[in-house]
Parts: C-alpha cells; structure tokens; sequence
C-alpha cells in the first residue's frame, strides 16, 4: 500500500532483478503471494479481502482478469506456505483487539494459523490456544518433516523462529540466536531441498 501502484503484480528478472509489471489484481493490497506447485495457479492474501488466485492464460502466463476472491476475510496474513503434498494452503497472521503497539498485553498481536483446502474450500483454524500465546509472527515455511517453521516480529533476546506440528499443535523451540547478530525482524522464511533427497531445512535470515 506504500507503492505506487499497491495491488499490482510484477514478474522479476532473477539476473537483472528488472521488474516487468504483469497487471492490477483483484486486491487492494496482497500480504502474500505463493504458487500452487500442482496446479501453477498463484494464490495470495488481499489485506481485508481474502484468499485470492490467480490462474494462467492459454499461454501459460499469468492472467491478472483471472483474479478472483476465493475465501473472503479480513484482517493482514503474513505469510503463506504449502503442505508438502500441496493440498493445503496455511497462512499466518496476527490478530489485535485494539492499538497493536499499545503496553497493555490485552492489545498485543496474537498469532492465528488459518488452514485452506482448495479443492474442498474447507477452512480451519488449528492450534487455536497455542497460536494466540505467541508473540508476533511475520514469516511461516513448511519443512520437510510436516512442521510449519516460523520467526517472530522485533525480537533477539529469545529464540527468533520456533515451529509447530499443525496436526499435533506440539511447539518446538528453534536455537537461540546470539543477541550480537541482528536478526531481530526476519520477514520471511524459505526451506531449500532436493526433492527426493533426506536433507535438513536450511533459510536465510534477514
């Protein structure tokens, strides 16, 4: 919403990081934009609007008149991230019930962990009590093992990422970054594996 042209799509050249814009969404302002890897189709979050996606033209580029409100809702989601069979979208986002950057615990962000299933346009909200006692998260990447991976808002004097068992809702802390490294507002998270071989997730922090 800070740009100049908020809610429009861009294609970047990974040599160049040249960005040719592809056209105005159906949103106002995308939080998060993930691809589908079993249908290509790109879905994303519109801040107050929903889930949205995006399909392809006969050409196989993406269409932005395609664009269509698949789940509508409100509020922001930070991330979004696929299960590794690709049938579940999983977004992550904050709720508040007054001024966010208030003293009071009571205004504090607290986390919800929104679970979407495409093909069955079945929603739900897992791990309820356990999402709303974290502090707030900004970025979410499925691991190899099924865990959900993500990193908290603003903070290095405690573990900066942890992860959580969507189906189990156990809570695993990640390792404790030392408070000199200034990996204290990590955006976004990637894992980068080979597919079919056992390897440990690996990500950058920024």
């Amino acid at each position: 919403d800070d740009s100049v042209a908020p809610g429009f799509l861009y294609k970047v050249n990974k040599a160049t990081a040249e960005l040719t814009p592809v056209g105005k969404l159906c949103v106002d302002e995308a939080d998060g934009i993930t691809f589908d890897l079993t249908t290509n189709i790109l879905y994303g979050w519109g801040q107050d609007q929903g889930i949205f996606k995006v399909s392809r033209d006969a050409n196989g580029e993406l269409d932005p008149d395609t664009c269509e409100i698949v789940l509508p809702g409100t509020g922001e989601i930070e991330d979004l991230t696929w299960n590794n069979d690709g049938t579940i979208l999983y977004g992550v986002g904050n709720i508040s019930e007054g001024d966010p950057d208030a003293s009071n615990d009571d205004d504090k962000p607290r986390g919800v962990l929104v679970q979407y299933a495409p093909l069955t346009g079945e929603v739900n909200f897992p791990c309820g009590e356990v999402m709303e006692g974290l502090p707030e998260i900004e970025g979410m990447e499925m691991q190899p093992d099924g865990t959900l991976m993500f990193s908290y808002h603003d903070q290095n004097k405690v573990s900066v990422y942890g992860y959580i068992d969507p189906n189990s809702c156990m809570l695993y802390p990640g390792l404790d970054v030392d408070n000199a490294t200034p990996y204290n507002d990590i955006e976004a998270l990637a894992c980068c594996v080979d597919k079919g071989v056992d390897l440990p997730w690996t990500y950058q922090q920024d």
